[in-house]
């Protein structure tokens, strides 16, 4: 248990109080948050860095054949990629949900 309140007063900068304060899903809230904020941090720096690579790549256009047109030309992260779903998905998403519910009703 020390060693949680350890990571609550160093990674989220409480109390030793408001750590025994917490439920245990206040807590795991607090630290995906935390950890989102950090992994938003680690992004922005490394979209700014390919948006000033596109940038100077760019400004020598007049020497270079191929200029960059989408950021994502210069690397592409696995956060650019977006999950798109089937519809066979969806489907087995919804039937899984409410599936069971219609069988409780009848």
């Amino acid at each position: 248990m020390d060693e949680l309140c350890g990571i609550a007063i160093n990674r989220l900068h409480i109390s030793s109080m408001d750590f025994y304060n917490l439920t245990p899903i206040e807590y795991h809230e607090a630290l995906q948050d935390w950890g989102k904020q950090i992994e938003y941090g680690v992004q922005s720096n490394y979209n700014v860095s390919r948006w000033i690579v596109r940038h100077l790549w760019n400004m020598q256009g007049k020497y270079l054949k191929h200029p960059i047109k989408k950021v994502t030309d210069v690397e592409e992260f696995a956060w650019d990629k977006k999950e798109v779903q089937t519809k066979e998905e969806v489907i087995k998403a919804i039937k899984s949900i409410f599936g069971g519910m219609a069988k409780r009703t009848k």
